[in-house]
């Protein structure tokens, strides 16, 4: 076991700065400065302090630059010394250009220690410009009431301006981007209450900005490199649908500092009811849902033209490819690929195929293939019959490729992640540990072949049983713990060691299991005795008082002097004045014994410039002597705030705003004078039908109902109306107007709002011509298409969707029984669960394969997608848009390679004979069970081998020759001895010969049993033996022959009679030997 390491070693060695310490508190019980009692080597480093000038010095002896440091160390650490517990929080180190990740722990009254970790590296990968905003972060790391320093206030001009504004406002907390304040438009517009929308992240309602983008959008701001940013980005409603906008932002910096956005909604976002915006966003659904590339060729000119999907797909931008044209495309197939899609087309091209379609692989930007399924199909013909023009999609389908990899790959990430962390991580399975990592098994001083198969409560101390139990229940549930609960587990020295443990709920080979996390604590637990909590309060009024000495050096404040200006020090003048000679002459006034009542600025505790309203004067003996200073302090920048914050609103609107007076204009904004191209003096006095054409769109004349609308307005009714103005020099423009009446110093006004859409009136005209093209579209892709009414159940297919399944669209009914009463039962069942889990939001999209009967009685297999595109407050879907794809082809194609395989297998394991499969390297790849039977070895032990271990034949010098001929196509037969498990041999004839699988030569080799042949050829032999010693013990001459009349036997009679030896004789053919004559005829025999 190993030996316990000494508290002082443990402190000495730790990886990150460590610092021991006792608060000091003045005679009124507050902290005014800590005591070193320890530190360690790493605190040395970071900070430059010695550990021999420290130990034993207060802080404001050893650091000389603490009084400076904008975070006050001092209250910070008295809060947690003082009440005891934990924090910790990330500090940015102007002098050492360092960030630090700092965790304060105190469990003993007035003592404390402090742990500092360097982060520096890890701030900057996740923001270049992270130091320059360095300072301005420390400065609201603590900050308490910075959002109570940017709020509305309820005066006439926000009501009327920034209430009533067209455009969505915000006001943001420039540090952490939460809403602070917002209009009603844009409460109307996300459908959020006010008290749900105050108290968000700006990103939050942000669908495709996240924190990182938003942070580097704005830090040009926050660091004065631009006056404001304006960008596009799509928002999110509380019902889920999104709107697209353009926001423009302003950092306000007045005594407080804060972003000032106004969010313009862009024209073709108008409305859903909106008929171009319903089928434009319909369609780029379809492309979405289908996770479509498109392209286009145009083949009289070469010219093509591709959405940018098609380029993002291979980690491009459209941009980064042109000038775009087929040799692009061309250049980025692979070569293989490319002979094979060049004939597709020809085909398609020749009117053989009705579509083109071809799976290639094409280079992305990263070096790698992505394999595209690319289909299209001719829509423009010559008269003679030539292809013009030719639509086409992309679909990326390298994840179906990769799946069964990445699977794989997902459990080595897993277990090398698992090895590789500095915690102890344990995985237990039904009750009983099944994985344990190498820092949990240096952490209780065990092997890990003794803790598999342990009982999960063997790790646990008595105690914590009950603990871990609830901790258990809770993970299975899916509760997240807010932080680790603190538990002893056992030590293989039956020691604890007390650990800051997680648990989560996971899944492992289709298992439930628990999987904790183990973090040593036990060094700081040991600090327990020496650490408590207390807590100190003092008395406070509605004014930040402060006090000081006769000479001006402060020496109290009360809780809401804290909360304003935090602890300043014992001079006042530098530490809270803005202009430091008004704070002299504060000083100086009362300390001649005078009272100094004003309004003066000064810094707030997070470092705001505020407006305060001081009374301060002298407090006297009887004697008329000075004996302290006093000062009363009232934060007044809200007042001074509401009239520049709302003056603010009406120059930097991005509408129009005129305020009438009698149908007259009395005042207006610059973006007035901008739309109108006129001047202020030219407005001033003029009516809205001066800058108006004789006659409205809808023929009534201008003046009359001008005066009808405004009259409206002052009768209390606000009025939202379209109106066509001109402008000074004749030009017509079109704008939405808002009028609503105001009172301002007892007079009945009209504010109008004035928005210029001529613009959107353009692209709304261009959204209907583009209506055709994207028809031509899904034409072209050959979906079929499906908008379903979910209330009523009512459904619109196209004409492909039906021609799909061999009908026309008039011949079935436009409900979801069409659907139904087509998908094979089983299908519809699981299609219906899959339905319901995209209802519930447990899915982005409903996806699912299914089988459709073909109105001539053949089932066609169907991919189906689509997405809830609009749902009630409550969650409940309303509308779904869907596609259908064909994809029959490619299961016909599946099913048979899956029935090839069947095939394969079961030849392979009915053969007779042994079957192996082996590679050049002589790796056995495959074999059949014939092959198990016959060496007595297990299938997984024969895959594990070589054909060396199992083939005598394959030890001779000839195996690499034969090798080669069977590369180079040969066959070849021979005989040799294959070795059972038990050593004994089996004599086999083997036929090799070569074989390809999935593009890739390999060694095929039949092996047959010959025991049984070799026995009987032994038999023969032994046969022969007999017969040769008969022959040759007889008296007469005995020759025999075979069929060919060669001589196979001779024995010696019939030597003697020949005069032919035997080796001379065998072989011959008798008639060289014998002369044989027909006894009656006396002719010769030729070959008896």
């Amino acid at each position: 076991m190993k030996n316990t390491i000494s508290k002082d070693r443990f402190i000495e060695n730790l990886p990150y700065g460590f610092a021991s310490h006792k608060i000091v508190l003045d005679p009124k019980g507050k902290p005014c400065d800590y005591v070193f009692l320890e530190i360690n080597k790493a605190f040395e480093n970071i900070t430059g302090l010695k550990k021999t000038e420290v130990i034993g010095k207060k802080a404001s002896e050893a650091i000389v630059t603490l009084k400076d440091d904008i975070f006050d160390w001092i209250s910070y650490y008295g809060e947690i010394s003082l009440n005891t517990g934990t924090n910790d929080f990330i500090y940015y180190s102007e002098i050492l250009d360092k960030w630090f990740k700092v965790f304060v722990v105190s469990y003993k009254k007035y003592y404390f220690s402090s742990f500092f970790l360097d982060i520096t590296d890890l701030k900057k990968e996740s923001s270049g410009s992270i130091n320059k905003l360095g300072h301005e972060l420390n400065k609201t790391i603590f900050k308490k009431n910075i959002d109570e320093e940017i709020t509305n206030s309820s005066s006439c001009v926000k009501e009327e301006i920034f209430d009533k504004n067209l455009d969505e406002i915000y006001i943001l907390n420039p540090y952490s981007w939460k809403i602070i304040d917002t209009n009603s438009k844009a409460i109307s517009s996300l459908g959020y209450d006010k008290d749900e929308l105050t108290g968000l992240l700006f990103t939050d309602i942000l669908t495709d900005i996240t924190v990182q983008d938003f942070s580097e959008i704005v830090n040009p701001l926050l660091l004065k490199k631009s006056d404001k940013i304006s960008f596009t980005a799509n928002k999110k409603r509380k019902d889920g649908s999104k709107y697209h906008c353009e926001i423009t932002i302003y950092l306000i910096e007045r005594s407080a500092l804060y972003l000032l956005v106004f969010s313009k909604n862009l024209p073709f976002e108008k409305e859903d009811k909106d008929l171009a915006y319903i089928e434009k966003k319909y369609f780029d659904y379809i492309l979405e849902a289908g996770e479509i590339a498109t392209w286009r060729w145009n083949l009289l000119t070469n010219e093509t033209e591709y959405n940018e999907q098609w380029a993002k797909m291979l980690g491009y931008t459209l941009k980064e490819l042109a000038p775009l044209s087929e040799e692009v495309w061309r250049k980025l197939v692979h070569p293989d690929d490319l002979i094979k899609s060049d004939e597709l087309i020809e085909k398609h091209f020749k009117g053989e195929t009705e579509f083109y379609s071809c799976e290639i692989r094409m280079k992305h930007k990263d070096g790698t293939y992505r394999w595209i399924e690319d289909k299209g199909k001719v829509l423009c013909w010559s008269e003679d019959g030539k292809p013009l023009l030719m639509f086409g999609i992309h679909i990326d389908i390298t994840d179906r490729k990769k799946y069964e990899q990445i699977l794989k790959e997902s459990g080595e990430l897993f277990r090398n992640l698992t090895e590789s962390v500095l915690s102890g991580v344990v995985l237990f399975q039904n009750g009983k540990c099944i994985y344990v990592n190498p820092f949990f098994c240096n952490l209780i001083g065990a092997q890990q072949k003794d803790l598999l198969n342990i009982d999960m409560y063997e790790f646990f101390d008595e105690e914590n049983i009950e603990q871990v139990n609830l901790i258990c229940e809770r993970a299975k549930k899916k509760i997240k713990e807010k932080e680790p609960f603190i538990v002893k587990i056992k030590s293989s020295n039956h020691a604890v060691t007390w650990v800051a443990a997680t648990c989560s709920a996971i899944s492992v080979n289709a298992t439930d299991s628990l999987i904790f996390s183990f973090l040593d604590i036990s060094k700081l637990k040991s600090y327990e005795d020496e650490l408590n909590i207390f807590k100190n309060t003092i008395q406070y009024s509605s004014y930040a008082i402060g006090m000081a000495t006769p000479s001006g050096k402060h020496y109290y404040q009360n809780e809401a002097f804290d909360k304003l200006f935090g602890k300043i020090g014992n001079n006042p003048v530098e530490s809270i004045y803005l202009d430091k000679k008004v704070g002299e002459r504060v000083f100086s006034t009362i300390m001649s014994g005078e009272t100094y009542f004003d309004d003066v600025k000064m810094y707030s505790k997070e470092g705001k410039i505020i407006d305060i309203r001081l009374k301060a004067y002298p407090l006297k003996d009887k004697n008329n002597k000075i004996t302290a200073l006093i000062g009363f302090h009232e934060n007044i920048t809200e007042k001074k705030e509401q009239e520049e914050r709302y003056r603010l609103l009406f120059e930097t609107s991005n509408d129009a705003i005129f305020i009438m007076e009698d149908a007259k204009f009395i005042e207006c904004n610059e973006k007035a004078l901008q739309i109108f191209n006129t001047t202020k003096e030219q407005i001033i006095n003029a009516t809205p039908y001066d800058f108006s054409p004789e006659k409205q769109e809808d023929g009534c004349d201008s003046k009359e109902k001008a005066i009808e609308k405004i009259n409206h307005a002052l009768e209390g009714d606000s009025e939202v109306f379209e109106w066509t103005h001109k402008t000074s020099d004749g030009n017509l423009i079109y704008t939405d107007v808002s009028l609503n009446s105001l009172e301002i110093g007892g007079k009945r006004l009209i504010q109008a709002i004035v928005r210029d859409i001529t613009e959107k009136k353009k692209i709304e005209e261009e959204l209907r011509n583009t209506n055709e093209e994207l028809h031509e579209i899904i034409n072209a892709a050959n979906l079929g298409t499906w908008i379903w009414d979910i209330q009523t159940n009512q459904v619109i297919y196209n004409e492909i969707w039906a021609k799909m399944l061999g009908y026309n669209l008039n011949e079935l009914q436009q409900d979801l029984s069409a659907w139904g009463n087509l998908t094979d039962p089983e299908d519809l069942k699981f299609a219906f669960e899959k339905l319901e889990k995209h209802f519930k939001g447990e899915t982005e999209f409903y996806e699912c394969e299914m089988r459709m009967k073909h109105r001539s009685g053949k089932w066609i297999w169907i991919l189906d997608k689509g997405k809830v595109i609009s749902r009630t407050v409550d969650g409940k879907p309303l509308l779904m848009f869907g596609i259908h794809m064909d994809i029959t082809s490619q299961k016909e194609t599946f099913f048979k390679v899956e029935e090839s395989e069947k095939r394969y297998h079961t030849i392979m394991n009915n053969a007779a004979d042994g079957i192996f499969i082996h590679d050049f390297s002589d790796n056995i790849i495959d074999i059949n069970e014939k092959s198990c039977q016959m060496l007595q070895y297990s299938r997984e032990e024969l895959l594990r081998m070589k054909v060396l271990d199992i083939d005598k034949m394959a030890n001779d010098k000839n195996h690499d020759e034969r090798l080669e001929k069977i590369k180079n196509g040969a066959q070849i037969v021979l005989e040799s001895s294959l070795i059972r498990k038990d050593g004994t041999l089996i004599p086999v004839e083997i036929h090799l010969s070569l074989i390809k699988l999935d593009q890739v030569n390999y060694v095929l080799a039949i092996a047959r049993d010959i025991t049984e042949r070799k026995l009987y050829e032994k038999s023969i032999l032994e046969e022969q033996r007999k017969l040769s010693t008969t022959l040759q013990s007889i008296g007469d001459g005995v020759i025999a022959v075979d069929i060919q009349g060669k001589i196979t036997i001779i024995n010696k009679m019939a030597q003697i009679l020949t005069e032919y030896s035997e080796k001379e004789a065998l072989g011959k053919n008798i008639d060289d030997i014998l002369y044989l004559f027909e006894e009656k005829t006396n002719t010769r025999i030729i070959n008896p």
